[in-house]
This record gives structure tokens, C-alpha cells and sequence, in this order.
């Protein structure tokens, strides 16, 4: 569940620095791993520890929500503003949504994890090359 850092980087940062002597971990998180439980409190989830079903996406009003076994879509008018990734069934859980911009290219992925939270981001330059990751 933790990775702990071991380089003296680290070390100088988290236990010289203050004195204390206590150990400082990274999270391990991979959305559909059951360590988030232990990280993250369960009255936090929105769906109650559920996940996500397709058509539970936020979006704007007005825009719609489509599914097929395969993925989803999300479109707003006759425009393409988002593809829904399922996590493998076929009960349509989410696993991850990519965001496009007017050109069709992915902007930002939100990934979701077994219990509907999005517990990271994903963004891309007009390039589509990851920019920054959260």
C-alpha cells in the first residue's frame, strides 16, 4: 500500500529535518486496487463505496451521456466532447473519461476508481503529450 522513500533526498526531508524520526510514505494508488479503502475513508465516496455507472458522469446541462458495451460518449449537440472507458465487464462501470477539445484530441483522462472516486488526472499540451499528472 506504501512506498517509502529510501534515497537521502527524502530522508533529509522528511525525518532530519523535524526531528521526530517518523517514517514518510507515498500512496500506491491504482484506481481498481483495494488500497484506496485503507487510504482514503469511505464516507468520502460519493456513491456510497459504488461504482460508477456510465450515465453518473457530471457534465454540463443539456449535454448527453451514451453507452454501448464497448465505451461511451459525450456529446454535446452534434459535437464529440468525451469518451467513457469501462473497467473490462460488462456492467459498464467507468474507469476513466477523456476529455477532448474542439479538435477531437484528448485534453485531460479523469480516472476513477471501484468505488466512483476520481482519484487522479491526467492532462495533455495541444501536442497530446502528458503535461501534468494529479
Amino acid at each position: 500500500m506504501f512506498r517509502w522513500f529510501t534515497g537521502d533526498y527524502e530522508k533529509d526531508a522528511s525525518d532530519s529535518s523535524h526531528g521526530n524520526g517518523v517514517k514518510s510514505g507515498k500512496p500506491e494508488l491504482s484506481g481498481f486496487s483495494d488500497s484506496i479503502k485503507k487510504i482514503v475513508p469511505l464516507f468520502l465516496y460519493r456513491n456510497n463505496g459504488k461504482p460508477r455507472f456510465f450515465d453518473q458522469i457530471d457534465v454540463p446541462d443539456y449535454w448527453e451521456i451514451s453507452g454501448s458495451n464497448v465505451g461511451g460518449e459525450i456529446r454535446d449537440l452534434n459535437r464529440l466532447r468525451g469518451r467513457i472507458f469501462f473497467n473490462g465487464g460488462e456492467d459498464r462501470l467507468v474507469s476513466e473519461v477523456d476529455w477532448l477539445d474542439e479538435k477531437g484530441n484528448a485534453r485531460c483522462t479523469d480516472h476513477y476508481d471501484n468505488h466512483g472516486f476520481l482519484y487522479s488526472r491526467t492532462v495533455f499540451n495541444k501536442d497530446g503529450q502528458r503535461f501534468c499528472h494529479s
